[in-house]
């Protein structure tokens, strides 16, 4: 598993580290062990030293990991052979920010079990949308019809429901 971190000099400082993944594994007595350090430990791009990972989740098939943050998501490919991560893209929102407007800024996302990534976007106001994106080894494009308008909501949640048989 994964767990973001930061080094802090001191809160009024300003002179924190960008935020770092530490990967650890776990056998099945329930120990933990590590081999990431600062110097090998991934750094999301999005994630300067001032922002703050909002968050961050597995793909259902362990194939792909994401943090977000209010500004964007990173997006990795996940080795579950060497326990390592390969950065892949950022995400952002589909609209920029006008000059004098509302900026667009991440609310949640989640995974469906077909490794779409689906994000959700808004204003501090009524203004938001969400964004569907097919994540593969070769790329993630944004789905057919994506973005969606959708106003005034903050959280998202997935139902990965079983195909019913007949």
């Amino acid at each position: 598993f994964l767990v973001p971190g930061q080094y802090f000099d001191s809160w009024y400082s300003g002179q924190n580290t960008p935020w770092q993944l530490a990967i650890y594994t776990m056998d099945s007595s329930g120990n933990l062990t590590t081999q990431s350090t600062a110097q090998n430990m991934p750094t999301p791009p999005s994630l300067g030293p001032q922002r703050e990972p909002i968050g961050y989740a597995f793909s259902p098939d362990s194939l792909y990991f994401a943090v977000a943050d209010s500004l964007g998501i990173d997006v990795y490919a996940w080795n579950t052979v060497s326990a390592t991560l390969s950065y892949l893209t950022s995400i952002t929102p589909s609209r920029s920010c006008p000059p004098n407007q509302s900026c667009m800024y991440f609310h949640s996302f989640a995974w469906d079990i077909n490794d779409h990534l689906i994000a959700l976007w808004g204003t501090y106001g009524d203004d938001g949308e969400i964004q569907v994106y097919t994540v593969t080894s070769s790329g993630i494009p944004p789905a057919p019809g994506s973005p969606h308008p959708l106003p005034a909501a903050d959280f998202l949640t997935i139902v990965n429901a079983p195909t019913p048989r007949l």
